[in-house]
């Protein structure tokens, strides 16, 4: 696991973290943290209904191609016939084949962290809002206010190291279990008709070309950052947490 976990972040629908044993300077954490955030919320501005989660993933990809975010490995895969699953199997048993030794191993010591490490309510009420959306199947005329039967997941981890460089992995599912608020714990039954989808990608920013448009970047998300990134824990802890939103180049 992550020996610091305050330096665990929710940006959005992403929970993001260094990869273990890099130390990033400061301007490299914003501007990795900047990136993603744009690149989240002008997806979700494009695409916004649930069915199109495929396409915001594309979008996100699309708007860090356009900020001179090198993509170096983009490796997608679907499984079938998915009956139940936990996040941290998932991530464990799946992720090898997706990344490096070392990408894969701080993955599974990220999601080892969060499962430990209880969220605060804004990080987690921030981060459901931005990957877990409500279904309703058919139901009667005289249903007023039909409970949701399903859910649509789109979960997003993401490493960044020295470069920089990020990592993401998204997971997409639709399960019929009930979440939990903190459902990385939990043991979901996989609708039947829904596939578990992987999409892994791999960057590295070209910093000469990046530095032109920091100060575009920073302009265009004003004062989002305060709004989407904050700390995953709700421990205290004996000093503060890097604040990602006064990193602003």
């Amino acid at each position: 696991m992550f020996k610091q976990p305050k330096h665990i972040f929710v940006n959005a629908g992403v929970v993001i973290a260094p990869l273990p044993g890099d130390v990033m300077p400061a301007q490299q954490i914003a501007d990795v943290s900047n990136s993603l955030l744009l690149a989240q919320l002008s997806a979700r501005a494009k695409y916004p209904q649930v069915s199109q989660h495929l396409e915001r993933e594309q979008a996100c990809q699309t708007m860090l191609d356009n900020v001179y975010w090198i993509r170096l490995n983009e490796p997608y895969f679907a499984l079938d016939g998915v009956q139940t699953l936990s996040i941290d199997d998932v991530v464990t048993n799946q992720s090898g084949g997706l990344f490096t030794a070392d990408v894969r191993a701080g993955f599974v010591a990220l999601v080892a962290s969060l499962k430990t490490s209880p969220p605060s309510e804004r990080a987690l009420n921030v981060w459901r809002e931005q990957t877990v959306w409500p279904l309703h199947t058919e139901h009667l005329e005289s249903t007023e206010c039909p409970v949701p039967d399903r859910f649509q997941v789109c979960m997003k981890f993401a490493l960044m190291g020295v470069g920089p460089v990020i990592h993401t992995l998204m997971l997409s599912f639709t399960t019929h279990t009930v979440l939990a608020t903190d459902f990385l714990n939990q043991t979901l039954v996989i609708d039947p008709e829904s596939k578990l989808e992987l999409q892994a990608y791999s960057y590295e920013m070209s910093r000469r070309n990046y530095a032109n448009l920091r100060g575009t970047v920073v302009k265009k998300l004003g004062d989002k950052p305060g709004q989407y990134v904050m700390p995953w824990s709700s421990a205290r802890l004996p000093d503060p947490p890097l604040d990602l939103t006064r990193l602003r180049g």
